[in-house]
């Protein structure tokens, strides 16, 4: 049986379908927290499909995200879990930027009473270890690997129950 929530994305309000097999995706969608407009249906549409093969696909109107596959309710499995943020922010910001609110893959933390975000070309480590520096210092963390910005607010939109994506590189540093 399908179960679907009703969650605001940095302010994008999505109707997210999901297979019932997939408890534990509905416990992680859960925690987004149910939208305020419940009362409605969402013009943009995320479904959790079972599949033998596993694959994103995008309508061609770009009003829904299929994200299709068997094994992808594992997510202690850590490529599970950030295919499944990575699809669905991505997928918001397609329609967020029209609003001026743009998805970085960055991390945020707080230092000098200033969220700061760190940023990359997304072949090293340095956002997550930047970030993690600086949480150090200021005991405040944000988010890790993708948050999104509105330009006109100057307002970072994180999601703290998703975890940090520590690489063994990054590990080795914070050990020594």
């Amino acid at each position: 049986m399908e179960t679907i929530y009703t969650i605001n994305l940095a302010g994008l309000v999505v109707d997210v379908h999901i297979d019932g097999a997939f408890e534990k995706i509905k416990d992680f969608i859960n925690r987004f927290g149910n939208s305020d407009n419940k009362n409605r249906d969402a013009e943009i549409r995320i479904f959790f499909l079972k599949g033998n093969d596993r694959k994103i696909e995008l309508s061609e109107k770009w009003d829904s995200l299929s994200i299709i596959g068997d094994n992808i309710n594992d997510l202690s499995d850590p490529f599970n879990l950030i295919g499944i943020t990575q699809a669905l922010f991505r997928f918001a910001a397609i329609h967020l930027v029209t609003r001026g609110i743009l998805l970085l893959h960055g991390s945020a933390a707080v230092l000098d009473n200033k969220i700061v975000c760190f940023g990359d070309d997304g072949n090293s480590t340095a956002k997550t270890l930047g970030s993690l520096e600086a949480a150090l210092e200021s005991k405040h963390y944000v988010v890790d690997e993708f948050c999104f910005f509105d330009v006109k607010n100057q307002r970072i939109f994180g999601y703290s129950f998703i975890p940090i994506h520590i690489r063994p590189g990054v590990k080795d540093h914070l050990k020594s």
